[in-house]
């Protein structure tokens, strides 16, 4: 039998239950909640995470990813962004809904496809916003699923952590997708659009991306 807990904080709304099995899982995927986005899962052998994100959660989590888009924009690089795409793994026994996620290097393979994780490559990049709660598995699902680089924010400070051999996440200075990119920069920028407006801070970025950044790149 299922077990459950349950809590809220600053707007987000998250509930933990134990002993869901697989079939369950993906029966929930399918109810009108999570086609709608409003509830983003988590599952981890039998652990599911069912989390209701914020306002601030939901904005963070939109300008780092539209960040990414420029980034790459700026440098004429190949970028696919599939949203909170579930990403699954049956033998694992693990699935995901990031906050959002992007193929760089790996674009040209998954290009105009339906992807399917047992045959293709998992995204290049993911991006997990934690700001109400912290989940200390969230990296172990991320490494089980095979997400080579995740960006961590918990709204003050971002994190660049890169999947090792050893299935261990390892904080890194700069992002193996984007080297280019001055990644202590970013959370200045998301504070740019509180003051700025997010359409004046993403203008600012692509320019500051194009005439600076990319005239410095080897």
């Amino acid at each position: 039998m299922a077990t459950m807990t349950q809590s809220a904080t600053n707007g987000e709304q998250r509930i933990v239950l134990y002993g869901v099995s697989w079939e369950t899982y993906q029966a929930l995927r399918h109810t009108d909640e999570s086609r709608r986005g409003s509830v983003r899962m988590t599952y981890d052998r039998g652990r599911l995470i069912l989390m209701s994100p914020s306002q601030e959660h939901e904005q963070h989590a939109e300008r780092l990813g539209l960040m990414i888009r420029m980034a790459a924009l700026g440098i004429d690089l190949n970028c696919m962004g599939v949203g909170r795409m579930t990403l699954l793994r049956k033998e694992a026994q693990r699935g995901k809904e990031p906050d959002t996620a992007f193929y760089l290097a790996n674009e040209p393979l998954v290009r105009a496809k339906e992807i399917d994780l047992d045959v293709d490559p998992p995204p290049d990049l993911a991006v997990e916003v934690e700001i109400a709660h912290k989940d200390k598995e969230t990296l172990s699902v991320y490494a089980a699923l095979g997400v080579p680089e995740v960006w961590h924010y918990d709204g003050r400070s971002l994190r660049v952590l890169q999947l090792q051999a050893n299935a261990i996440y390892l904080h890194v200075a700069a992002s193996p997708s984007l080297p280019f990119l001055p990644m202590a920069e970013i959370p200045r920028w998301l504070e740019r659009a509180e003051s700025e407006g997010e359409t004046a801070m993403l203008a600012a970025f692509l320019d500051w991306v194009r005439n600076e950044l990319s005239p410095r790149r080897p």
